[in-house]
């Protein structure tokens, strides 16, 4: 029987746990297979910039086989991004934390999630650009969860269900161009931007989504 092909993919880090004295479980998200965790041996080891490749917050380019198990051993490993600098500022640090353990309880393996992935990759980058403007740091954290959330919600065809009016839609349509980076943010208060952020876990725990306790 022929080896399983080798499959390429962009995998977004949102969990590292330590293994051996030297290698690392990543767990992660995957645009068109869904959750995937990676033992990768050696992981803990620093490169040339004395820092590992594996680490919480990165992007990756990665090549594996799809044995059918549930941890995997990734071949070819590149780095592509890092969102480090969420860990610059508190908020942002705890609301990546948050997006993290939320994307993790509820995407499963295999199952395609592109919009989300791409949602999630630019919330990262968003949230760890922050530190620069710490003065809107709460309100812009509010609007990315919102965003991100929303687009869980709208590629799993549940948003529509949630919406009771043609303005309610057309709102959510907005912001989710936001979460994509096709628009701009709307122009709201703080306290519109918690009463948004209440109602999209609403939304959430009304389709028995699991919903992490907000840091």
């Amino acid at each position: 029987m022929a080896p399983p092909a080798i499959i390429e993919t962009p995998f977004l880090i949102l969990r590292c746990t330590g293994y051996s004295e030297s290698s690392v479980i990543a767990a992660g998200l995957t645009p068109h297979h869904g959750q995937i965790h990676f033992l990768v041996r050696g992981g803990k080891k620093l490169g040339a910039k004395r820092f590992p490749m594996i680490d919480l917050f990165r992007l990756v380019h990665v090549s594996y086989r799809d044995t059918g198990r549930e941890l995997l051993h990734p071949g070819k490993m590149e780095p592509a991004e890092f969102f480090g600098d969420v860990a610059r500022h508190v908020t942002a640090y705890r609301t990546a934390g948050w997006l993290a353990q939320f994307a993790l309880a509820n995407v499963p393996a295999g199952l395609e999630h592109p919009r989300l992935f791409h949602a999630m990759r630019l919330g990262l980058s968003r949230l760890a650009a922050l530190h620069r403007q710490p003065q809107h740091a709460n309100v812009q954290a509010d609007a990315i969860l919102v965003g991100i959330c929303l687009t869980y919600l709208h590629e799993a065809g549940w948003l529509a269900e949630q919406t009771a009016s043609p303005r309610e839609t057309e709102q959510c349509l907005v912001l989710l161009a936001m979460a994509a980076g096709e628009g701009p943010a709307p122009l709201l208060k703080a306290e519109n931007w918690t009463q948004l952020k209440d109602w999209v876990l609403a939304c959430l725990r009304a389709v028995e989504c699991r919903v992490p306790p907000l840091p």
